[in-house]
């Protein structure tokens, strides 16, 4: 696994008001930050008893959930070192031309800077509002994995799989750079999905919950000879982080931070946001 030195910080921007996603790219890019990472949900139903993975929702049902990928495009625009990943893409809820078009585009337009952070989902209600099945979603999103990359790669494709089959298309304006594929997810078959299919793993847990399924990809990827290859291993934590908490992330090879920077969470005053940020970055980005 090629490893780096330098640790890079994500902002997570899971529930945070649409309006104030523009003010803090522009000063997570003039501040340093790596990147942002946005959550994805196509509905949110009203009543929901799916189990939130990983405990209590950190949400509700009045907070924003804007188009990922339209909101990816508008701030990429706008910036120009800043880099984008999904924290995660519910793949199976679309089909994968949709999502070969709008991911295609957003890379187009921020010159390679998205990254395609894509789960499986877990909200059997969202999968029902949308008529898709949720019992064949892990399935259909390897099938939807390998479309994408041949799409990518060469700006056609064509589909002969179980859930999806067409002829031939041709899918413009086609990335000029390779865009990483980042798996979200903890079962044994997520683990299977990013060895095989993806370019790294993206987790909303933190290192001391993760780190048991960091080591079974670093197995997995040796067992099946790809244990060279570049890949990356993003977490979350939701504090500042302490020296100690920095030199076991790095110790673990992990790249990539997503952090929380202010306090009051999502919901905090656009001012605190920023603030919240200014001070992260003094101490640890500069």
């Amino acid at each position: 696994m090629v490893l780096s030195g330098s640790m890079q910080y994500w902002i997570n921007l899971i529930g945070v008001p649409y309006d104030h996603l523009f003010p803090i790219a522009a000063e997570a890019e003039q501040l340093g930050f790596a990147g942002l990472a946005l959550a994805d949900h196509l509905a949110v139903p009203t009543v929901i008893e799916s189990p939130y993975p990983g405990g209590a929702r950190p949400w509700t049902e009045t907070d924003d959930w804007p188009d990922v990928w339209v909101m990816i495009g508008a701030m990429a625009a706008v910036t120009s070192r800043l880099r984008f990943v999904t924290n995660v893409y519910v793949a199976p809820m679309r089909h994968p031309l949709i999502i070969a078009k709008a991911v295609g585009t957003a890379s187009v337009i921020s010159n390679g800077r998205v990254v395609f952070g894509a789960g499986i989902g877990w909200m059997v209600e969202e999968f029902d509002s949308a008529a898709t099945s949720f019992r064949t979603r892990g399935k259909r999103t390897d099938e939807i994995l390998r479309i994408l990359r041949d799409a990518w790669n060469t700006g056609r494709v064509t589909a002969h799989g179980t859930h999806y089959r067409f002829a031939e298309v041709n899918l413009r304006p086609q990335p000029t750079t390779r865009i990483p594929i980042w798996i979200g997810g903890h079962s044994e078959p997520a683990v299977e999905r990013a060895v095989t299919l993806g370019d790294g793993w993206i987790s909303g847990r933190t290192l001391k919950d993760a780190a048991p399924l960091i080591e079974r990809l670093r197995q997995r990827r040796i067992e099946v000879g790809r244990g060279n290859d570049p890949f990356d291993i993003a977490v979350s934590l939701y504090s500042s982080p302490t020296t100690a908490e920095l030199s076991a992330h790095q110790r673990a090879g992990i790249e990539h931070l997503k952090v929380d920077p202010w306090d009051g969470g999502h919901r905090a005053l656009l001012q605190t946001k920023l603030d919240g940020m200014r001070r992260f970055a003094e101490h640890h980005l500069n």
